[in-house]
């Protein structure tokens, strides 16, 4: 039974393929910080082992004995030009993956996989869509930390350290650690409450979707993938291109699932800053599909939202998390729930 340790495994995504990799028979360990759940957002399980740390500091000894990294820790798109948060980007998002990846090869660990983005990406002209060659265009602090991370991570693949960044579209679909601040969750969420969707304008900004459940095969794909030796060190994005979409067409395809009369909210007085197709040549070469359509991502978040298993609060949206955290910082004298937070001390 191989081990696998799961950097941000109480996440979004954290909390499904944790428990995906518990249904195959692989031994867990996470470490998570669990700002916005509790360890009961996890299966109980005698193989699963949680670890309430920050990356940034935990012992280079939780890395022995380990097969598999899952590098999913992660401070997710903050606002932009805000050196507080910029910081802390470039703190978590990079130095501290860095650091586990070099700690993965120095204690033996087999086979190191990064979660990274499409929005390297960034913006591209309406006629391209990009692959793994294509030349990145990132906008946020969030995708060039991506970006410099992909970099120095891959060049430590050899024979016996198995290296892959996998760029994952935006997510979308039913977590036990939901977040409504992603653009297919939140839609759903205001067509269902409000009868109504936002838009950011002009609308005609190009987006690639991958499903949750897609997102946690392509984990298993990898580590079970039999010649090691054609993809490591390789950059691969995963997902399909019946997911690239408009925004407007998004928001007028959950309209039509929710059965809601088409009504769009615009808002936003300036352009979007990322808009890109994204093609999946490549994983599909090595045989990995996506089985799962932006359709089923919506009906997902729908039917948890109709049965009661789903409601929208602060600890849904990333953003009201950095709002409050930059409210204790300025207002608490003594930083204790501050440093607490997210300051190392």
């Amino acid at each position: 039974m191989k081990t696998v340790l799961v950097t941000g495994g109480a996440g979004y995504i954290g909390t499904m393929l944790v428990r995906k990799l518990l249904e195959n028979n692989y031994k867990v360990k996470i470490i998570d910080r669990f700002f916005f759940v509790d360890e009961y957002a996890l299966p109980q399980n005698n193989n699963l082992t949680i670890i309430k740390d920050d990356i940034r500091r935990i012992d280079k000894n939780e890395f022995e004995n380990i097969d598999i990294v899952i590098d999913l820790v992660n401070l997710s798109i903050a606002p932009h030009n805000n050196s507080f948060f910029d910081k802390h980007t470039w703190e978590i998002n990079h130095d501290s993956r860095v650091r586990n990846a070099k700690y993965s090869k120095k204690y033996g660990v087999k086979q190191y996989l990064l979660a990274s983005s499409c929005s390297v990406y960034g913006f591209t002209k309406e006629n391209i869509t990009s692959n793994e060659n294509s030349k990145l265009n990132p906008q946020s602090t969030y995708a060039k930390a991506k970006v410099a991370t992909e970099n120095e991570v891959v060049k430590l693949a050899d024979e016996n350290f198995m290296v892959n960044c996998l760029r994952f579209p935006t997510v979308i679909g039913y977590s036990k650690r939901m977040r409504f601040d992603i653009i297919v969750n939140s839609m759903v969420y205001d067509c269902y409450k409000e009868k109504k969707v936002k838009v950011l304008r002009d609308g005609k900004q190009r987006r690639p979707f991958v499903h949750i459940n897609d997102v946690a095969n392509s984990y298993l794909f990898f580590m079970n993938y039999g010649k090691q030796e054609k993809i490591n060190g390789e950059i691969y994005n995963v997902g399909d291109e019946k997911n690239n979409i408009n925004i407007i067409n998004l928001a007028k395809l959950i309209m039509k699932e929710l059965k809601v009369k088409e009504n769009i909210e615009w808002f936003g007085d300036n352009p979007d800053d990322r808009s890109y197709f994204v093609s999946y040549d490549k994983i599909k070469s090595i045989g990995f599909e996506a089985k799962y359509t932006i359709r089923d991502g919506i009906n997902d978040v729908y039917s948890n939202l109709v049965n009661g298993k789903l409601e929208k609060t602060e600890d849904t949206t990333s953003i009201s998390w950095f709002n409050k955290l930059e409210h204790w910082k300025k207002i608490i004298d003594s930083k204790t729930m501050y440093d607490g937070m997210l300051e190392i001390k």
